[in-house]
């Protein structure tokens, strides 16, 4: 059975219930190459995914807003070893961490 085959099956078992935001967040990560092998058919099936649950407040936009601040998304991705604290992630605040514009304190680097 090749990988994406795998992949494929795994993909379909999780529609059955509704993917947490950090899971979300951890798939498209994944897919975009930064966990694991790149595979650009399964980022934008969880893409779409994403954008087919999001309630008035646009997670799929939370989400390219967190990836388009050059030190947040590294930032998460370290935490990449201990999958369970993205258990927690709620793309709908991320917003409001941007405005408060404190990203020295956000972010520590």
């Amino acid at each position: 059975m090749t990988h994406d085959l795998k992949s494929a099956l795994i993909e379909e078992y999780t529609n059955e219930r509704k993917p947490s935001d950090g899971e979300f967040y951890y798939k498209i990560r994944s897919y975009q190459g930064v966990f694991g092998p790149e595979n650009p058919y399964f980022e934008r099936r969880w893409w779409a995914r994403l954008a087919a649950i999001s309630t008035s407040t646009n997670k799929k936009d939370r989400l390219e807003q967190l990836f388009r601040h050059r030190k947040f998304a590294p930032a998460f991705d370290a935490f990449r070893y201990i999958p369970v604290l993205y258990s927690g992630m709620r793309l709908s605040v991320f917003n409001k961490i941007v405005s408060m514009r404190c990203l020295e304190v956000s972010v520590c680097e």
